[in-house]
């Protein structure tokens, strides 16, 4: 984009997508390169005034994490969107005979991962984070941490990510991607 002699190591960063979206509005950047924005981010480049122009360049792939020792291996779209909208609170009524609550952890608002989590459950209200149900959960890194963390003696949590970070940036091995069964046509009665 500049010329070779003007370019400086200096103005390329690397940051989370919040912050990102915070340095464009501010005019502290040109451009920068993330998931798509949140309403609310929308909505301040609305009040300061401004536009964005989105070019998309590549799509990636949203997936559904749990810990390795979760027997659970695949889950439908509509019990992703129970889970997340509190309908459904135990493993149980997924098929995990030993299930207890699940732990559904969330990633903070106008992060990439929360917009996208928003995107795919498509409008339906989304719980408020639930407490965790014992302190020493709190505090263990990221989300990629936290879904593997063992509670009880179980490893009862879920968390989304996109699939490269999953899997590349900070790929846990004690967590799997679950295999999401596809949305199903539904008739409206």
């Amino acid at each position: 984009m500049y010329d070779e002699n003007d370019f400086s190591q200096d103005y390329v960063l690397c940051t989370n997508t919040r912050t990102a979206y915070e340095a464009i509005i501010s005019g502290k950047r040109d451009i920068i390169f993330v998931a798509g924005a949140s309403e609310r981010q929308i909505s301040a480049v609305k009040s300061a005034g401004t536009d964005l122009h989105f070019t998309p360049i590549g799509r990636e792939a949203f997936v559904f994490i749990v810990g390795k020792k979760n027997p659970i291996d695949n889950i439908t779209y509509q019990q992703i969107r129970n889970i997340y909208s509190g309908k459904t609170a135990y493993w149980k009524t997924l098929g995990w005979r030993d299930g207890r609550r699940i732990i559904a952890f969330q990633r903070p608002e106008g992060s990439g991962s929360q917009t996208g989590l928003q995107t795919f459950i498509n409008g339906l209200p989304i719980q408020v984070p639930q407490p965790l149900p014992d302190a020493s959960l709190i505090g263990v890194n990221s989300l990629m941490k936290q879904v593997s963390v063992e509670w009880q003696g179980v490893q009862s949590a879920i968390g989304y990510s996109y699939r490269y970070y999953a899997t590349t940036m900070y790929a846990n091995p004690d967590v799997k991607l679950l295999t999401r069964i596809p949305k199903l046509s539904v008739r409206n009665s």
